[in-house]
């Protein structure tokens, strides 16, 4: 007998979903190999094995003309003193699930997402006005990637004290991974690649509106119960912790799987950490934004002359990831998602590779990228990533309090020739800020 309070939905495969007229498609990227869409307009939400709400039901529904996109979207919303069972467990929660076996999670049948599989994950999701964030402990996920026999989810989605976060629970590096502000009333596009392993193989790398937040770290993604892997499956929707007295609500339109990033992603490959345009809450929209601004589908003017000449420039400067030789220095500039895009908003990142791969780096500038208090910490904290290397942690002295340099260091990890590698200040007072070169 199917529990009052769990839902199964038939799957279906999904089909192609075009959206005529002037909002916005939520379409999926040209020539795209997806193993996973749930097609909303198509399918409802029939692609779906299940869904988690309170017995009174009406928490999961498709809505229309959100945030500028015609949907239908998924809306998923969870009041004070809702409750959902699922087994025994007690807990508010409004939430789709899938990639679970044919027949069920204990079937015996194969699992859509292995351990040794890669997948990437496109999630588009859009937060109302007035949505809130906790400012302590409280938190609210929205996407969880949950092991069927485990507690906590191996990796998570959450809103946090006015954060987007990616929360990875075995991985110190990845503990609480920054994905930017929370932004409301417009649409956030998260693409997260995750190479799903119990071991040290596992990997997890992010980008927010096609810039990278979080380049390949390695981390072991599931859980190993009782001798053996913990299957991995994923849930979608609103899911907090007691104590709230207000409602939360989350839009997504259709999450996109496949094997590349360039199957979910339309933008790949992305630029590499460029200034930031307006992400630092000047911009609004119908329904109160707080930070970015509405897409738009209308083409922008065409520029001529002097004014078409710089915007190339421009253009051009900004997808060229700097290259550091061995003996030579490279001064980088750091930006900030945070941030405008003028000189006073950048700090710079000196680079040199010495001949045993070790990094000499040196940050002058910090006090342009701004702190609440408006002047130099006693130190910052760095974080230095490249491709196949655990994330690099380095805490360094702030030296000089009207240049705010970051004291000279060398790094004991060696990063081979060939490598991207991305330095981000992460804490200490500042706002985020990085920057990406090549060695």
């Amino acid at each position: 007998m199917t529990h009052p309070l769990f839902t199964p939905v038939r799957v279906r495969v999904a089909a192609p979903l075009v959206v005529c007229g002037a909002l916005l498609a939520s379409a999926s990227p040209a020539s795209a190999t997806l193993l996973f869409s749930p097609n909303y307009a198509t399918n409802g939400l029939g692609s779906w094995s299940g869904i988690h709400q309170p017995a009174a039901g009406g928490r999961i529904s498709l809505v229309s003309d959100i945030a500028g996109l015609a949907g239908p979207v998924l809306k998923a919303e969870v009041r004070p003193g809702d409750k959902t069972y699922t087994g025994s467990y007690v807990a508010e929660r409004a939430e789709v699930m899938g990639r679970t076996p044919n027949g069920g999670m204990n079937s015996g049948n194969p699992w859509p997402d292995p351990a040794g599989s890669t997948r990437w994950y496109r999630l588009r999701l859009s937060l109302p006005s007035g949505f809130e964030t906790p400012s302590d402990s409280r938190w609210v996920e929205m996407t969880q990637w949950k092991g069927r026999d485990g507690s906590v989810p191996p990796i998570g989605l959450l809103a946090q004290k006015g954060r987007f976060v990616l929360k990875v629970k075995r991985s110190d590096d990845l503990a609480v991974a920054d994905l930017g502000p929370v932004s409301t009333g417009t649409w956030v596009t998260i693409v997260i690649g995750i190479k799903w392993s119990a071991g040290s193989d596992g990997w997890v790398e992010a980008y927010r509106d096609g810039r990278t937040y979080i380049p390949r770290t390695s981390a072991p993604t599931m859980e190993t119960i009782n001798g053996a892997t913990d299957p991995i499956y994923l849930k979608q929707g609103v899911y907090r912790g007691s104590g709230w007295k207000s409602t939360h609500i989350a839009y997504f339109s259709d999450t996109l799987i496949g094997t590349t990033r360039a199957d979910v992603d339309s933008s790949a490959p992305a630029l590499v950490t460029p200034p930031a345009t307006g992400s630092s809450g000047s911009g609004s929209s119908a329904g109160g934004s707080t930070g970015g601004s509405t897409p738009s589908t209308s083409s922008p003017a065409p520029t001529t002359g002097a004014a078409a000449s710089a915007t190339a420039a421009q253009a051009t400067a900004s997808s060229v990831v700097p290259t550091v030789t061995t003996g030579s220095e490279t001064a980088v500039a750091l930006s900030g998602d945070e941030l405008g895009s003028t000189a006073r908003d950048t700090a710079t990142a000196t680079v040199r590779r010495r001949k045993s791969g070790r990094l000499r780096i040196r940050i002058d500038g910090l006090s342009r990228i701004g702190t609440p208090t408006g002047r130099c910490p006693d130190s910052a904290r760095l974080r230095l990533g490249w491709r196949g290397h655990r994330a690099y942690h380095v805490s360094v002295p702030v030296i000089g309090v009207k240049a705010c340099r970051v004291r000279s260091f060398l790094t004991d990890a060696k990063v081979p020739q060939g490598r991207t590698v991305t330095i981000t200040v992460v804490g200490k007072g500042y706002r985020r800020a990085s920057a990406t070169f090549k060695v």
